[in-house]
């Protein structure tokens, strides 16, 4: 690790000692371009991760250069140190042998490794190939990577070809029908693995009228996925092998379609609806005996699952005011079932099927949503929205006790107002209901109903230039109270109530002087909930505050430093016959600092020190810890 941290501060002084040169001569925000280098470093006293990207798409005569690398590393600090390791890389060179045509060789990889000698946290993939880049249209462009793949999963090592065709169109226009779509075909054997992914997707959008238009989807895609998992005991002892390979199938169709008819200027009806259809199957390649099946949980099955659903919506916009309405129905039905059960005996089989029955479900669900702004004036208006679904859940199995309704509204009215100039406040008040109702007495004890009221107000204030104060209040309520209480397993209902106070200010004192302040108070009570008499017998209370201060000053118009002090208290109270009664106080606090040098292109290094002090009640828990963060972004 100390070696690390050293190669980490030499790589970080060349960076520096290499970029300075490049000092604008004004102030910008950090944003990343399309070519970059980026390096970030953060330690403290519970973990440290290292995070260098880099990103390269240069054009030099005729070569086309492609680079994009992301490593991250990761230490968890607890008794002992644990590390892991992860790399990503891309790298493309072509060559342009006519205008529409490139052709070159390329490399993917990827490793995850982490410090314990354990095959299953190791993975790596390395794939070599010969790559071409088409355009034979303007909108259509097509790739095909032919090439050599390794692979190494949990230690066991494959490799074989891989080949790959990519093609995309955007904004194709064939008689007035706009098609947007992407092909992607690959197929891999590395014996005894085969992966495969068959994908279409496409959108064909069309304008019949002034009036009406239309958008149609298909999404269409066959993926097979090979993958080792540690053998059973049963199948180490009976096939002589560390690992099994489990086979996915997935096959999945989606067809949805969205018409929209303008019956005025301001006012348009839609309909829309959709379609999906998705089979997978599981097969391994090694089972164990009859005797083993259902214990260890070895066997092949497939689930099918299909989904329908339509909505239709109108919707109004004028100058003051927008309203839509939308409602919606959706029907989804799942099913499992096991397959290849060859060599079991019929109460196997009859077990298997049981299980795999207990998992079936399918669902109906309606949902209705309104949403409504009003602009009243210039400088006041009005919005709300509601929401209101229900989910009827079903189940096949008399061993499934998980049938159950659920029933929820969501609604919110909220008021703004600016005066166009300095001021902007919004106030908002917001109502959450659910009903949870299980069918069957097995799991009737959690049958409950939730009410959840929110009041907030936001307000934002620059009462002269160069001054402004953003502050905020909240006060909530949560009650829950389950249909049958029961104190032996501690179902009770409950509510959580809570105030919040939020406060800050932005000061540029001058040019170079900038000052931030802010604070937060937040108190929040537990305790149990009476509905019939709706009282509250708390049983614990907190109370938090935050304090952030931070001063700063601009030398030179790129450098800047940051000097500032946090300071967090929360006390935590408990209840004795109604008495309220400090029980512990727990208290965060130090200083901190942070240089930014701000460079060409909107490259930028920031360097964030800080130092904490924690402080219990029982003094031989007290401690203190540092942290250092570092960000270099250099966009090329």
């Amino acid at each position: 690790m100390k070696k690390f941290l050293i190669s980490l501060t030499v790589l970080f002084l060349f960076s520096y000692v290499d970029i300075s040169a490049q000092i604008f001569q004004s102030l910008s925000d950090t944003v990343y371009a399309g070519n970059y280098l980026s390096t970030d470093f953060e330690n403290n006293s519970n973990s440290s991760n290292l995070l260098s990207r880099i990103n390269l798409d240069l054009n030099i005569k005729k070569f086309k250069v492609y680079l994009n690398n992301n490593f991250n590393s990761d230490v968890t600090k607890l008794s002992e140190k644990f590390f892991r390791d992860y790399n990503v890389l891309q790298f493309v060179a072509n060559y342009s042998l006519t205008s529409n045509l490139y052709t070159g060789l390329g490399v993917e990889s990827s490793i995850l490794s982490d410090d314990r000698n354990v095959e299953i946290n190791k993975n790596n993939n390395n794939y070599f190939f010969a790559n071409a880049d088409f355009f034979p249209h303007p909108n259509i462009y097509v790739n095909s990577k032919l090439g050599f793949k390794s692979e190494e999963q949990i230690g066991e090592l494959n490799k074989g070809i891989r080949g790959a065709i990519t093609s995309e169109f955007a904004g194709l226009n064939i008689h007035d029908y706009i098609s947007d779509g992407r092909l992607n075909l690959s197929y891999e054997k590395l014996s005894p693995k085969v992966n495969y992914n068959y994908e279409i997707i496409t959108d064909v959008y069309k304008r019949f009228t002034e009036n009406s238009d239309n958008k149609a989807s298909i999404r269409v895609f066959d993926t097979r996925n090979d993958f080792y998992s540690p053998a059973t005991s049963s199948i180490k002892s009976e096939y002589n092998v560390k690992n099994n390979i489990q086979t996915r199938i997935e096959r999945y169709v989606y067809i949805g379609d969205e018409l929209r008819y303008f019956l005025t200027g301001d006012l348009m009806f839609g309909i829309s609806g959709m379609f999906i259809s998705k089979n997978i199957t599981d097969r391994y390649k090694y089972k164990p005996s009859a005797g083993n099946v259902v214990f260890e949980n070895i066997y092949d099955s497939k689930i099918s699952e299909d989904q329908l659903e339509a909505s239709s919506s109108i919707q109004y916009a004028d100058k003051n005011l927008f309203a839509k309405l939308q409602l919606s129905y959706s029907e989804r039905s799942e099913n499992h079932e096991p397959i290849d059960l060859e060599g079991l005996t019929s109460l196997q089989t009859s077990e298997l099927e049981q299980i795999e029955k207990n998992k079936n479900n399918n669902s109906k669900t309606t949902t209705l949503i309104l949403e409504m702004t009003y602009r009243l004036t210039n400088t006041h208006s009005f919005k709300f929205t509601g929401s209101s679904s229900i989910l009827n859940y079903d189940t096949d199995s008399e061993e499934n006790f998980d049938d159950r309704d659920e029933v929820y509204v969501i609604g919110s009215l909220s008021h703004l107002y600016s005066n166009l100039r300095n001021f902007e406040i919004e106030t908002a008040f917001e109502v959450n209901f659910g009903t949870l109702r299980y069918l069957f007495k097995e799991r009737s004890s959690n049958n409950n109903v939730n009410k959840i009221y929110k009041l907030k107000t936001r307000n934002v204030f620059e009462p002269f230039s160069n001054f402004l104060t953003v502050n905020s209040f909240e006060v909530l309520a949560n009650y829950t109270v389950y249909d049958f209480e029961d104190m032996i397993s501690q179902i009770q209902s409950f509510s959580y109530r809570q105030l919040s106070l939020r406060d800050s200010v932005f000061y540029n004192i001058t040019r170079e002087l900038s000052l931030e302040l802010s604070s937060n108070v937040k108190i929040y009570e537990q305790g149990e909930f009476d509905e019939d008499n709706f009282s509250v017998r708390p049983l614990k209370y907190f109370d938090e505050r935050k304090i952030n201060s931070q001063v700063s000053y601009l030398f030179y118009d790129f450098l800047r430093i940051s000097l500032g002090f946090n300071y967090f208290v929360q006390k935590t109270y408990e209840f004795d016959e109604g008495e309220k009664i400090l029980k512990s106080t727990f208290e965060n606090y130090g200083p901190l600092g942070r240089i930014s040098v701000l460079l060409n292109n909107n490259s930028s290094i920031n360097v964030s020190l800080s130092k904490d002090f924690l402080r219990y009640d029982d003094s031989s828990y007290n401690s203190s810890s540092e942290s250092v963060l570092i960000n270099v972004l250099w966009n090329i």
